[in-house]
């Protein structure tokens, strides 16, 4: 991102370019998995709803059977296209201090006044709402960019950002629907994040183990077929009467 902000800044920023380097990456994975998952439903009507995530659309679509349509987790790819789609314009937000604050504003609001039967579609797929994480993203990213983390500081940040994902994790069903759908793993990232660059030597060198580094390497993949494993396994399963 601090390669991309320059470039916005600067003017020379390749929009076009951007977008087709990123949909190279992802696409041809995802239309695989798309591919899958309408041949293991066989249900015409499902295929039709699934028909819009074939554009990546699919998460501006505020309808329970298109948004989780074809890929039921692809919906999150769509929300990433349009972070990629509109950048030159987040950007701008993340640029300055007053639109940060106004959007975290007009963000809790919104997140406050949306009724419990709409925040799955109105709040947490819906792609111009969730793209307040991908501007958040991009702040964070420049709010490190020249700040220097000593090794205790975080160390500490890192194990209390990490207590607290699993907080968040573990009492995920408690905690109040609006919140859960919204900002519940905010407080965890804003500490995590900072700390990657200056991890303990210790901790650093259990990240950078063998199968970290390949996991890390994998994980659209893991993303973005678990479920369909999942379901293709329940299948052989029921076939094979294997249920007792």
């Amino acid at each position: 991102m601090c390669h991309y902000g320059k470039a916005l800044e600067q003017g020379n920023f390749r929009h076009k370019e951007y977008l087709l380097k990123h949909l190279r990456k992802i696409y041809p994975l995802f239309f695989l998995s798309w591919l899958m998952a309408v041949l293991l439903k066989h249900n015409m009507q499902d295929f039709l709803y699934a028909l819009p995530s074939l554009l990546l659309i699919q998460s501006w679509i505020p309808l329970h059977a298109v948004y989780f349509g074809g890929n039921a987790v692809a919906w999150f790819l769509s929300v990433l296209l349009a972070s990629w789609l509109f950048l030159p314009l987040l950007y701008l937000i993340v640029r300055s201090r007053l639109g940060i604050l106004v959007l975290l504003l007009l963000y809790s609001l919104y997140c406050y006044y949306i009724s419990e039967d709409d925040i799955n579609a109105w709040l947490y797929v819906f792609a111009p709402v969730r793209l307040v994480d991908f501007i958040l993203g991009m702040w964070l990213r420049k709010f490190v960019e020249n700040k220097v983390i000593n090794t205790k500081e975080s160390c500490c940040l890192f194990l209390l950002g990490t207590l607290c994902m699993v907080a968040a994790i573990w009492f995920y069903n408690d905690i109040e629907p609006h919140v859960r759908n919204a900002a519940i793993f905010w407080p965890s990232i804003l500490m995590i994040i900072p700390t990657v660059s200056s991890l303990p030597p210790m901790l650093d060198k259990v990240m950078r183990q063998r199968y970290f580094v390949i996991l890390g390497n994998y994980t659209l993949e893991i993303f973005l077929f678990h479920v369909i494993v999942f379901q293709m396994i329940a299948i052989i399963i029921r076939r094979n009467g294997l249920i007792i």
